[in-house]
């Protein structure tokens, strides 16, 4: 049976794009460091990057009570 190792990295970004083209620039060389790595040992990977935009979630009131009739209603 084979085996995978996944390893996740979340780099949050600042909202302005210069801003975010600095870490960027300043990420650049570590990560061709490790494709590099990751080329020179000969292991099968499969390398991806997405660029996300999240939404923040506003704050939200208190769930209003939910009405549940009684049995007294139902007869």
């Amino acid at each position: 049976m084979s085996k995978k190792l996944f390893v996740t990295i979340a780099v949050r970004l600042p909202d302005d794009p210069f801003a975010a083209a600095d870490v960027y620039k300043q990420l650049q060389p570590s990560w061709a460091s490790l494709l590099d790595a990751l080329k020179a040992s000969g292991a099968e990977h499969d390398v991806k990057f997405q660029e996300l935009e999240q939404r923040l979630t506003g704050k939200r009131g208190p769930r209003k009570p939910r009405l549940v009739p009684s049995p007294e209603a139902a007869a």
